[in-house]
């Protein structure tokens, strides 16, 4: 049950961020950026490999 309300609020989260991007003056890439780079410290972490 917990993870189908984690999934639920990351899918809303992402909604949210796609809404932004699409009304942004800014290129996409500098929002993205930041998020892919947290996405693979967390990735790599939850591996028990070492970043940063």
């Amino acid at each position: 049950m917990r993870f189908l309300r984690e999934l639920i609020e990351a899918n809303k989260t992402m909604v949210e961020y796609q809404t932004m991007l699409r009304h942004s003056k800014l290129h996409p890439r500098f929002l993205l950026t930041p998020i892919m780079l947290k996405e693979a410290v967390q990735s790599t972490k939850m591996e028990g490999l070492q970043s940063s």
